[in-house]
């Protein structure tokens, strides 16, 4: 059923569903009619949510970064190059800069770092209301023998500016470590690599909106593996295993059903993946 386009809501209510084309494609918010059926009163690049602080956007911005390049066993001359680090903001509709997420400085490497290659990224993964749910990763070389990869994760409160912890709240803990850990072992035996028997750590939570608009919150664990054995799921040296839950935090359980029309939408647009939803 085609969507029927209206300028102005019924009730006055609006929900903002931002999503992805495919895994990596372009960010868009949809505006939707909350009451009436399916309806996008209009719709924008990039991902914008409702906060306490009205509607931002989520921005990222790439900064080079000189490097030096590394010495030569030959003693032929360094070649210089450039790094990549990003930063992450929220910003109000006229651009300006409302909350810092990411700041982009020299990545801990100091100015004109001794190394051939530096690439640093900050996603936004998904959101549940005003929380955005943020991996970081980044791939250096120092002159090493391999290059390694680095990531982080944390969950931003836009209402109140500031990252926030939740981890202490999951339900059933022990029991998703033990799920993680029988994961990781089936695929140590499957793939090979030396036999690990530590238990995994936590890594990020994932919000995850099936292809009918349902919520659900994934945790992601890691756990040591030789550097060829890595899956590139998070960082060098580490295998993953995700493993679902039926668990919201009690701050986030406002969000946890959400409303016909995002479901309406899910099913509707099946090429767009769902990243959040508000209201306003």
């Amino acid at each position: 059923m085609p969507d029927v386009n209206s300028a102005e809501p019924l009730d006055g209510t609006e929900i903002l569903v931002w999503a992805t084309q495919g895994e990596n494609g372009p960010m868009r918010t949809f505006y939707l009619a909350a009451e009436g059926g399916l309806r996008i009163l209009r719709q924008f690049d990039g991902a914008t949510i409702v906060t306490s602080h009205g509607e931002l956007t989520w921005k990222t911005q790439e900064k080079e970064l000189k490097l030096n390049g590394c010495a030569q066993a030959d003693g032929s001359p360094r070649t210089p190059s450039k790094g990549v680090i990003m930063s992450a903001t929220l910003v109000k509709s006229n651009g300006q800069v409302a909350q810092k997420v990411v700041e982009a400085d020299d990545g801990g490497f100091g100015p004109n770092p001794d190394i051939d290659e530096l690439g640093h990224f900050v996603t936004l993964t998904g959101s549940i209301g005003p929380y955005l749910f943020i991996r970081e990763g980044s791939y250096s070389n120092s002159c090493g023998v391999h290059g390694n990869a680095a990531a982080a994760s944390m969950v931003w409160d836009a209402n109140a500016g500031k990252p926030i912890d939740f981890l202490p709240e999951l339900a059933d803990a022990k029991k998703l470590v033990d799920t993680a850990q029988k994961k990781l072992d089936e695929i140590d035996q499957e793939q090979g690599g030396p036999e690990n028997t530590d238990e995994p750590a936590f890594a990020r939570f994932i919000p995850v909106y099936s292809e009918h608009g349902a919520l659900r919150i994934d945790v992601q664990f890691v756990r040591w593996a030789c550097y060829a054995c890595s899956d590139g799921q998070w960082s060098s040296y580490t295998r993953s295993a995700i493993v679902p839950t039926n668990w919201f935090p009690e701050r986030m359980k406002t969000w946890a059903i959400p409303p016909v029309v995002v479901k309406d939408f899910a099913k509707a647009h099946p090429d767009w993946q769902i990243g959040g939803w508000s209201k306003r």
